[in-house]
C-alpha cells in the first residue's frame, strides 16, 4: 500500500438502472484522484445494464465487471467487496453520481485524520440539487466524543420530524470506509435483508470504529428516483424486516444504549410496513398483507418493545397508531391506511 496514494475500491451494485448507469460510471471515470478500481456488480439486471457495464470495462482498464445471479443489494455489495483490493472502499448506487473530486477529498481527509470512516454531505437531486442537512457537525469524532454520539443518539436522534430521524445517517454511499472495517461486517449481513440494508451494515460497523470524520461539503448526488423501490409495493419487505430486526438485536445487544435506541427504529419499521402493505389492490391481497403484519408484530416481540418507549418524542400519528396496535386493533389501523392510500391514488389520477 502507498500510504500517500492508497488504492480506493469503488463498488457499484447495479440492477434495473439502465436510464442512469452511464452518468454514474462517467462520474467515476472522471475522478481527479486516479488510483481507483471501479467494481461494477451486475446483480442479474434484465435490462441493458450488463452490456453497458461491459462496454465501459473496455474503455477504462480500472473497471472490472462482476455478473452474478440476482440476489439483492446486500449480496451484490458482498460480491463487490470480496473482489476489492483497496485500502479504502466507497459504495456508489447505480442511479446516483459523484462529484469529480469526491474521492480526492475523501482520501485526503481520511489520511489527515486517520479516520476509520469519512463521511461527506450530499445533494438530493431531482429537478434541482438541494443540499442535505447533516445531523452531525463537521469535524473528527473519536474517543469519548465518538462514544457519546453512538450511545446517546446515533440510531435515533430523539425526534420525529415528522418521521423517524437518525442521529448519524446510516446510508453508506456518503461514507468512505477503511476496507477492514466494513468487509467483515458486510459478510455477516443476511442476503435476505431488502429494507434497511444500510442500517444493518453501518450500525454493526459503528461499534468497531475508533474515529469518524465528517465533511459538510456536498460530494455525492443522491437521485430522488420516482421509480425507486421506496415508492412501490414490496412483496417481501414486511417479512424481510423480521430478519433485519433480529439481526440488529444480535449485533447491538453488547451496547445497552444503542440497543435501547433500536426500539425506536423498530417503531419506524412498523410504520413503514403498515404503509407498504396498504398499497395492495384487492381484498384477498389485503388479507395476506394483514397476515404479514401480524407475523411481523408477533415475531419481533413488538408488544414487549413498546413497553419501553417514550412516546412524548413522537408525533400524534405515530403515537395513536402504536396505541391502537397495543390495544390489539391493528386491523382497524390497517383498513384506515388502505382507504387513505386508495383515495390518494384516485386524487393523483385526476390531476
Amino acid at each position: 500500500m502507498n500510504k500517500y496514494n492508497p488504492l480506493v475500491s469503488i463498488i457499484v451494485p447495479i440492477y434495473g438502472v439502465e436510464k442512469y448507469i452511464e452518468p454514474c460510471i462517467a462520474s467515476l471515470i472522471k475522478q481527479t484522484y486516479s488510483n481507483i478500481e471501479i467494481i461494477l456488480v451486475d446483480d442479474g439486471s434484465k435490462d441493458q445494464c450488463p452490456m453497458i457495464c461491459d462496454k465501459y470495462s473496455q474503455i477504462d482498464k480500472r473497471i472490472s465487471v462482476l455478473h452474478k445471479k440476482n440476489g439483492g443489494l446486500v449480496s451484490a455489495r458482498k460480491a463487490g467487496i470480496q473482489r476489492a483490493k483497496g485500502s479504502f472502499v466507497q459504495f456508489v448506487d447505480g442511479d446516483d453520481w459523484i462529484s469529480e473530486n469526491m474521492i480526492a477529498v475523501m482520501v485526503e481527509s481520511a489520511l489527515q485524520t486517520n479516520a476509520d470512516v469519512t463521511m461527506c454531505n450530499y445533494f438530493e437531486a431531482k429537478n434541482t440539487n438541494v443540499k442535505h442537512k447533516l445531523q452531525l457537525n463537521p469535524g473528527t469524532y473519536m474517543g469519548k466524543a465518538l462514544q457519546e454520539i453512538i450511545e446517546n443518539n446515533s440510531l435515533f436522534s430523539g425526534i420525529y420530524r415528522p418521521h423517524y430521524n437518525f442521529g448519524i445517517e446510516p446510508v453508506i454511499w456518503n461514507k468512505m470506509f477503511k476496507l477492514n472495517i466494513v468487509k467483515d461486517r458486510l459478510k455477516k449481513i443476511p442476503d435476505k435483508i431488502s429494507y434497511g440494508e444500510d442500517v444493518a451494515c453501518f450500525f454493526s460497523a459503528l461499534l468497531h470504529i475508533e474515529s469518524l470524520h465528517v465533511i459538510d461539503q456536498c460530494l455525492y448526488f443522491y437521485r430522488i428516483n420516482p421509480e425507486g423501490m421506496s415508492k412501490a409495493y414490496s412483496k417481501t419487505q414486511t417479512e424481510d424486516t423480521i430478519i433485519l430486526i433480529k439481526y440488529l438485536e444480535k449485533q447491538l445487544k453488547t451496547n445497552f444504549q444503542l440497543y435501547q435506541q433500536l426500539k425506536y427504529y423498530h417503531i419506524s419499521i412498523t410504520m413503514a410496513n403498515l404503509n407498504n402493505e396498504s398499497k395492495l389492490n384487492h381484498l384477498w391481497d389485503f388479507r395476506k398483507g394483514y397476515k404479514k403484519l401480524k407475523k411481523f408484530i408477533n415475531d419481533t416481540n413488538f408488544y414487549e418493545i413498546v413497553k419501553h418507549i417514550d412516546f412524548s418524542c413522537m408525533n400524534k400519528v405515530v403515537t395513536s397508531t402504536i396505541f391502537l396496535i397495543k390495544m390489539r386493533l391493528m386491523f382497524l389501523v390497517y383498513i384506515v391506511l388502505v382507504i387513505k392510500n386508495k383515495l390518494s391514488e384516485k386524487k393523483a389520477e385526476r390531476i
